[in-house]
């Protein structure tokens, strides 16, 4: 898998998983 690819989802993951405990 690409580097940025795999980096850009971790963020995104990472992002939504903030979003969730924020909402929480």
């Amino acid at each position: 898998m690409n580097k940025l690819l795999k980096t850009l989802l971790v963020l995104i993951t990472s992002f939504f998983f903030a979003n969730s405990i924020s909402a929480a």
